[in-house]
């Protein structure tokens, strides 16, 4: 796997809980840890616990340069398990973009003044389903060295040196802060930088900012639904999809 892909894999730590609902999670509250190794397990039965999440989402995005163009809308996200993900957005009730990602495919539908205004539109939007889907799911914490300084718990995977992705926790709640990636391609580093809450004592994001070769993405996350019953059609793409070829991350 080149590095371009492997930082796909990054991403941010992905969650607590069996089922739950809340509107807008207080501040996380403090956990108990001694070494590496608790911080590690705690982190992975979080990841492991989550199936699927529903939630409302406002949107804040500003395409790449050179257009540079920013505009809000509201969204709704859902993910299931490892392999399906799909984020619909809309404006004065018209749909603004579909992304659907499956283990058949990237599907989008974009509205015909996106594409026009934003030539690259779909290949910035596929940029963004190789990254968003598989940071919102997390990445293996089974890989990753941590290490702790002062308040924060720092996790790199690559090598030593350099390594290609660096994720930082606050010491006392781990809760996700930041993500950076370093690549090797060219390509622009994606960075991440998040705020997460408790949703009936399941641990989720309220906020996030991802930035990189697709633009900047800044979200607020709202009425959560941690492993509710899905929608059968959730993950069936609009007929006016353009199926993109592209490998899951």
């Amino acid at each position: 796997m080149n590095t371009g892909k492997k930082i796909c894999w990054l991403y941010l730590i992905a969650f607590c809980g069996l089922t739950g609902c809340a509107a807008v999670g207080p501040p996380l509250p403090t956990v108990d840890w001694n070494t590496t190794e608790d911080a590690r397990t705690i982190l992975t039965e979080r990841q492991n616990a989550i199936e699927s999440v529903q939630t409302q989402v406002k949107i804040r995005y500003t395409s790449p340069p050179p257009e540079s163009e920013t505009n809000t809308f509201d969204g709704a996200l859902v993910i299931a398990t490892n392999d399906r993900f799909r984020l619909r957005t809309w404006k004065i009730n018209q749909t603004i973009f579909d992304l659907t990602v499956t283990p058949e495919g990237t599907f989008i539908a974009a509205i015909d003044e996106m594409k026009e205004r934003t030539p690259d539109s779909e290949a910035d939007l596929a940029a963004l389903a190789n990254n968003l889907g598989a940071m919102l799911r997390g990445p293996d914490y089974a890989e990753a060295r941590i290490e702790t300084r002062g308040d924060t718990v720092r996790l790199f995977w690559g090598p030593n040196a350099r390594p290609e992705l660096a994720a930082e926790f606050d010491r006392w709640t781990l809760g996700l802060r930041a993500i950076r990636t370093r690549t090797a391609n060219g390509s622009t580093p994606v960075a991440v930088e998040s705020q997460q809450a408790d949703y009936n004592g399941y641990v989720w994001f309220k906020e996030l900012t991802a930035a990189g070769d697709f633009g900047r993405f800044e979200m607020t996350f709202r009425d959560v639904e941690i492993n509710g019953e899905l929608n059968p059609r959730a993950f069936k793409p609009p007929r006016r999809a353009v199926r993109l070829e592209r490998p899951l991350p």
